[in-house]
């Protein structure tokens, strides 16, 4: 079982969590978002795919605010970065180096050197590091 963490629960950790938890190999185990308040919250942010209504089951999930934390206590396989673009370099690199598989929303990052950071801290790492362009698989 592919044990999965998300960093930020706004709409679109919410869909990577109801996307992660349909498939029978892998299970989400931590959230981590600065907000403390974060399941009371969760519908507050919405979007423009998926069910905004759709119910989270927080039980059974270990919940963070702080991400190295989450990176050194969870014990997870992989993590999905859903939070604003300027940070996805710095998260998706902490996890690599960390030894889990990145799943990072898109666009990748700001510029093309942070970008070759992240693809060599994947190098480096051995580590899986994909950038969600599903919009190009959609039906």
């Amino acid at each position: 079982m592919l044990k999965v963490g998300i960093a930020g629960f706004g709409f679109m950790g919410r869909t990577h969590y109801q996307c992660w938890n349909k498939l029978e190999a892998a299970k989400v185990v931590a959230i981590c978002d600065t907000n403390p308040n974060i399941v009371e919250d969760t519908k507050k942010a919405v979007g423009n795919i998926g069910d905004p209504q759709a119910e989270i089951d927080f039980s059974g999930l270990d919940l963070y605010t702080d991400y190295d934390k989450m990176l050194d206590e969870a014990k997870l396989d992989a993590v999905s970065i859903t939070l604003p673009t300027f940070l996805h370099p710095d998260f998706s690199i902490k996890a690599l180096w960390a030894g889990l598989n990145v799943m990072c929303e898109k666009p990748m990052a700001l510029t093309v050197d942070e970008c070759e950071k992240m693809l060599a801290a994947a190098k480096s790492s051995e580590k899986l590091l994909q950038i969600g362009h599903c919009v190009r698989f959609w039906p």
